[in-house]
C-alpha cells in the first residue's frame, strides 16, 4: 500500500473508531504536533500518548468523521487537506473544521504528524524538513 493509501486508511479507521488499525501504522516513537494555534498544543511524544489523545478527542463527539479532501505524496512525507465533522456528544449541533496534516514516514511506518491551517502551509513545511 502506498503511503498516501496508508494515510487514507488511518482516517477511515479513526472515523470507525478502530484505533488498532491506526496504532499498527505508526511507529512506537510516533509524535503528533498539533497546530500551534490550538488551545492545547501539547505534543504527543509516542504512539501510546497519541492514541490516547485521539481517543479522548473523538469521545467528545457522537459521530466524528474525517474526510480527505486532497492528498499529495512528497517523498517520505504525505500532505493531506482534511475536513473533520461531527456533533459534540449530547447535542445534535454539527461542527466542522478544515485543516492540513503533514505525515512523515520512515520505512513503512509513520513517525510524525504535524498539523497546519492549510495544505499550502503543510507542503511548504515539507520542503523545509
Amino acid at each position: 500500500m502506498s503511503r498516501a493509501g496508508k494515510v487514507v486508511a488511518v482516517y477511515e479507521a479513526i472515523s470507525r473508531g478502530d484505533f488498532a488499525v491506526t496504532a499498527g501504522m505508526v511507529a512506537p516513537e510516533f509524535e503528533w504536533h498539533p497546530n500551534v494555534g490550538e488551545p492545547d498544543p501539547v505534543v504527543s511524544r509516542d504512539r501510546r500518548e497519541a492514541m490516547a489523545r485521539a481517543r479522548d478527542f473523538i469521545a467528545a463527539f457522537g459521530d466524528f468523521r474525517t474526510e480527505v479532501e486532497e492528498i499529495r505524496e512528497l517523498g517520505d512525507q504525505v500532505a493531506v487537506a482534511v475536513r473533520h465533522s461531527g456533533a459534540p456528544a449530547g447535542t445534535s449541533d454539527q461542527v466542522e473544521r478544515r485543516e492540513a496534516h503533514l505525515w512523515t514516514f520512515r520505512g513503512e511506518l509513520a513517525v510524525a504528524l504535524h498539523e497546519y491551517p492549510t495544505l499550502d502551509a503543510a507542503v511548504e513545511a515539507a520542503g523545509s524538513r
